[in-house]
């Protein structure tokens, strides 16, 4: 149900209703709940991009919200109603609260099933009462396996298990938005990868980092969905040829996971400024929700060439060359320079930017020796949206007021 705070909250006087409806008295806490409170009960016909990143941007702008300037506090909240207004505006109310269950096996096994049989209706179902009957981290660990492979979702769902545990480890109301993944994943069924399986009981070298540095172009493709160009990694040979060599049994995971994300962020920083808002940023994004849960799953070792996989395909239809390391001198990073990143992010109305950057401060955290990359990397996007920015901002107009 949602939250009477937010109920047919229109898009277009989002800043006047804040102000009337008084969410200023809300913790962030309340506020994030509330908007998933939208995102959890409604449903939508034809997928777009709006719809499909919103859970995901709602978890990730909730992540940014502690790091944001007290000045621009407003601003980065403003960006959460105006989310669940426009939400509101694009779906319908889901036909029925998902139902506990009992059986959490049985659960899967039919959450599985819906999504391979492409009904819609039922995976929704189904992932929203598995989620309701579980905690967040239960969910990743029971979920993980499935979701992993698809391409389906534009190969978000990682994504989602990576982050839901951040913010709403015990909140219903974020949970059921896996049901709206589920439904998404349904949309495409069959859609997945297969090259890695096994991978963990293979030998291999575990020279990760040439093999990604030095992936070879590939004919550039009249679409650039992410589907189309990442699975052709595996149907082109390119994984057999580039990537099966070095994945193998014993290969350090985590140390894996950070070369990835290394890679991701030098292309970044380096690679042509064009690419940067949608390419470049689920380069990162992807792999490093994909790194993240490996250990989640049932061969990590597979899961970490799933990363790797995502990086090539964008690297392979994407990259001038091979990707080297930052020309640019790295500046050392302080406080200040991490807060204004997380700021500037959270108050942009880009979805991309704000799962980008929260995914470059996670890497950061997790190799801190690496944390001028990772802001680098940050910068370098929101560089390029003040230039050259590719979308107009739904809400510039009444904030400038």
């Amino acid at each position: 149900m949602t939250s009477p705070h937010l109920h047919d909250l229109p898009a277009t006087s989002t800043v006047d209703e804040y102000e009337r409806r008084r969410l200023d008295e809300l913790s962030d806490h309340q506020l994030v709940e509330a908007v998933a409170g939208v995102i959890g009960s409604r449903t939508a016909g034809p997928l777009t991009s709006f719809v499909l990143h919103a859970p995901l941007e709602l978890v990730a702008r909730a992540a940014l919200l502690p790091r944001v300037r007290p000045e621009r506090r407003r601003d980065a909240r403003l960006r959460l109603v105006w989310l669940a207004a426009r939400y509101q505006e694009v779906t319908e109310p889901a036909s029925a609260v998902a139902p506990l269950v009992d059986d959490v096996d049985a659960a899967r096994i039919r959450l599985v099933a819906a999504i391979d049989d492409g009904d819609l209706d039922e995976s929704r179902q189904a992932g929203a009462a598995l989620a309701r009957s579980m905690s967040a981290d239960e969910l990743v660990d029971a979920t993980a396996d499935t979701i992993a492979p698809r391409l389906a979702a534009a190969g978000h769902g990682a994504i989602f298990l990576q982050l839901l545990p951040r913010f709403a480890s015990g909140s219903p109301a974020a949970a059921a938005m896996f049901g709206n993944l589920a439904r998404d994943l349904a949309r495409s069924p069959g859609l997945d990868l297969s090259w890695q399986i096994g991978a963990g009981h293979r030998d291999g070298t575990g020279e990760i980092d040439a093999a990604l540095r030095d992936v070879p172009a590939l004919e550039p493709l009249e679409s650039d969905f992410i589907a189309p160009n990442v699975g052709r990694v595996e149907t082109s040979g390119l994984a057999d040829d580039l990537l099966r060599p070095a994945f193998g049994g014993g290969l350090d995971v985590a140390g894996t996971g950070r070369t990835i994300v290394r890679v991701a962020a030098d292309a970044m920083i380096g690679e042509r400024s064009e690419a940067a808002p949608y390419t470049w940023t689920h380069a990162l994004t992807i792999p490093a929700a994909l790194a993240a849960i490996a250990h989640r799953t049932t061969d990590p070792v597979a899961t970490s060439a799933l990363a790797a996989t995502y990086l090539a395909g964008f690297l392979a239809s994407n990259a001038t060359g091979p990707i080297g390391r930052p020309e640019r001198e790295l500046r050392p990073v302080d406080t200040e320079r991490i807060t204004d990143l997380a700021t500037e992010a959270a108050a942009h109305h880009d979805a991309h930017v704000a799962k980008y950057v929260v995914a470059a401060l996670d890497a950061a955290r997790s190799e801190p020796v690496d944390t001028p990359r990772f802001v680098a990397a940050g910068e370098r996007l929101l560089e390029v949206w003040r230039t050259a920015p590719p979308g107009e901002d739904p809400l510039a107009a009444a904030l400038a007021a």
